[in-house]
């Protein structure tokens, strides 16, 4: 069955037998990694956790269903983790949803999936089964986000700091409530005891994130630096940066861009609204002439294109782990050079 983020936490909350399998899958990789430790949770504190990958059930097809049947050793309770990305694993999920002596519930994480997937729609089909796409959260709503984490912790943030966190953690939840938890230490509060998080103490605290070190990638790949994309490839193995990381980053702010251009419309002055966008919160300050190059290139139908584009990349890079570098870099130079079309 197809279900809503409101059904996985209902589902966190009292889990049923009748269930057998949960796909979480999507961009938002922090919330299905979410859902998958409060299902987790669920199943047991003590419960045994068996893992998969899509590639190794590739090679075994039958091999999910058989462990999801088997009774643990001595008898504890028992679930199946499943990371996987396309449709590698789509002969094992059949197999697990045809079966009908299920002991052992499934969880599969596939941030590369989409509801186009034959893996999405066979258990999106299946009543056995729950599948939730898991989409990044807008600038609004993420710096709702934030304010929650926020009230959870005992700090008041303000709506256009709460936007700035939102952006500059790259509308990741689990960074955004790190840099949460931090402000809370730092100001001794609690929600016994709130405090206040003055725009000064968060940016004293800002952490230097991976997405912080991935911003001149992508903000050279998207606004179309030619010049600058040899240098900027070189350092994604100088500086350690996460490959399939720095794809979701990209992946996040294709989003954004969208999200961005759909509010400023058609024939807006793009400096404007950037300056506008940068006092409310969601456009860091230092980024506006990023985000002015980028807005001016990557619109409507380009833009829908290179959403798609970057899913795909993700998947190839996750099916070919030995070839992932080399596919990466042959992406981020189309996708540089597309930019740098479009400028002119």
């Amino acid at each position: 069955m197809k279900v809503k983020a409101a059904d996985i936490r209902a589902a966190m909350r009292q889990t049923s037998s009748d269930i057998i399998c949960y796909l979480l899958y999507g961009p938002d990789e922090s919330t299905s990694a979410e859902f998958a430790a409060g299902l987790a949770k669920a199943f047991g504190e003590d419960a045994e956790r068996t893992d998969f990958t899509g590639a190794e059930l590739k090679s075994d097809p039958s091999r999910l269903a058989d462990e999801a049947a088997s009774l643990s050793l001595f008898g504890e309770k028992r679930y199946i983790r499943v990371t996987t990305q396309g449709e590698e694993s789509l002969v094992a999920v059949e197999n697990l949803l045809a079966a009908d002596n299920i002991i052992n519930p499934v969880i599969i994480q596939a941030t590369g999936m989409t509801d186009r997937g034959k893996v999405a729609k066979a258990v999106a089909a299946a009543k056995n089964a729950l599948a939730c796409m898991n989409y990044l959260p807008d600038a609004n709503e993420m710096a709702g986000i934030v304010s929650e984490f926020g009230r959870t912790k005992g700090v008041n943030i303000s709506r256009p700091l709460a936007a700035q966190i939102a952006s500059y953690t790259g509308m990741d939840r689990r960074l955004a409530e790190q840099e949460v938890e931090k402000m809370s230490l730092y100001l001794d509060a609690s929600p016994n005891a709130p405090q206040v998080v003055e725009p000064e103490i968060a940016a004293a605290l800002r952490a230097e994130t991976e997405d912080e070190a991935m911003g001149p990638v992508i903000n050279c790949v998207l606004g179309g630096n030619m010049g600058k994309l040899a240098g900027e490839l070189a350092r994604i193995d100088e500086a350690g940066i996460s490959e399939v990381g720095l794809v979701l980053a990209l992946q996040r702010r294709a989003v954004q861009l969208a999200q961005l251009a759909g509010k400023m419309g058609r024939g807006g002055d793009i400096h404007a609204f950037v300056e506008n966008e940068s006092r409310r919160g969601p456009i860091f300050w230092k980024e506006k002439p990023d985000y002015i190059r980028q807005l001016s290139r990557w619109r409507g139908p380009a833009l829908a294109r290179l959403g798609e584009r970057l899913i795909d990349l993700h998947g190839r890079m996750m099916m070919n782990s030995q070839s992932g570098s080399q596919l990466l870099r042959q992406e981020l130079t189309e996708i540089t050079r597309a930019a740098a079309a479009m400028a002119r």
